[in-house]
């Protein structure tokens, strides 16, 4: 009995540190199985094109994995995790985050124009599908519209699966197992742990840096909050795609570390900067680290409108 005590919580589920472990574990052996089984098709040729393949297969069975053990371990539905159905305010939410997100990457480079850190370099421009851009090449209209269809593709999959496992499963899950230590500090805990999570994982990127890696810490407060103040991932998918959408192929900067092949305005960063960062993107300077505070500021007063209540 004690034993089992110690297990179970009163509700007969498993306690939270074996929750996370059974996800944890599942996870990892997901991405790890599903990666090798790729290597077995005949996956496109094309770096983008293989790329939004592998990414959204690889996504799309970590969700499923993830809906199981929701289901099965965690003994929830899923839209308690703000993770199903995709309503009309869901809908809305992610529209927000969209257009939220991608203003503040306009404003990043109009700021970067301004002080001369970029300077325009072309429209609807291609590049080599490498880390490090050195050339420019042309392409047939259909070649561009198929990358472009691709970009689209891998961006999605990589904000609807962060989303769903750091700020949908993991983030309500260690709120609640902080809430036996402390009820005040549970929700700003579980913000700051998961932060920091998302910011690891982006620590191996090229060229990342402390900088890179404290503003990457705040993109995931910023989507964090997004969450916690909705407790829908809609708005924080939203967020996380128009932001990574509209930098790589909006204004052709690096994301995370990594050139887009195209974009529909080419920016090129004159010198590196604190301002605007070097080769890892704008995400290693200082307007981004600006950017993403005023980012969470509008999200905190968006929530207190009263017509955005919810169900």
């Amino acid at each position: 009995m004690q034993i089992k005590r110690y297990l179970f919580t009163g509700e007969s589920r498993l306690r939270t540190p074996l929750r996370l472990l059974i996800a944890g574990i599942s996870l990892l052996l997901t991405l790890f199985l599903g990666r090798v089984a790729l290597q077995q098709f005949d996956l496109p040729r094309s770096g983008v094109l293989r790329l939004a393949v592998s990414q959204s297969t690889i996504a799309v069975i970590a969700c499923g994995v993830l809906w199981v053990i929701i289901r099965y371990v965690d003994q929830r539905n899923p839209s308690e995790y703000g993770l199903v159905p995709l309503t009309t305010q869901w809908l809305k939410e992610c529209m927000v985050g969209i257009f939220v997100a991608g203003g503040l990457i306009v404003a990043i480079a109009g700021a970067g124009l301004w002080i001369d850190a970029v300077q325009i370099m072309g429209v609807l421009s291609t590049q080599p599908e490498s880390r490090f851009i050195t050339a420019r090449s042309s392409e047939t209209m259909i070649s561009i519209f198929s990358k472009l269809l691709a970009i689209l593709t891998f961006v999605i999959a990589v904000a609807v699966a962060e989303e769903v496992m750091i700020r949908g499963y993991l983030l309500p899950n260690v709120e609640s197992g902080l809430t036996a230590l402390s009820d005040r500090y549970a929700t700003p805990g579980a913000v700051i742990i998961t932060s920091g999570l998302f910011a690891l994982l982006h620590i191996q990127n090229p060229n990342a840096s402390l900088l890179s890696t404290f503003n990457t810490f705040l993109a995931g407060v910023w989507f964090a909050t997004a969450y916690v103040f909705t407790r829908r991932i809609g708005l924080a998918v939203g967020l996380h795609f128009g932001w990574n959408l509209v930098l790589g192929a909006g204004v052709g900067l690096p994301v995370s570390g990594f050139f887009f092949p195209i974009t529909v305005i080419d920016l090129g960063i004159n010198t590196p900067s604190v301002f605007l960062g070097d080769s890892y993107g704008p995400e290693a300077g200082l307007f981004v680290s600006l950017g993403v505070v005023i980012g969470i500021i509008i999200i905190s007063r968006y929530r207190k409108r009263p017509d955005v209540n919810i169900e």
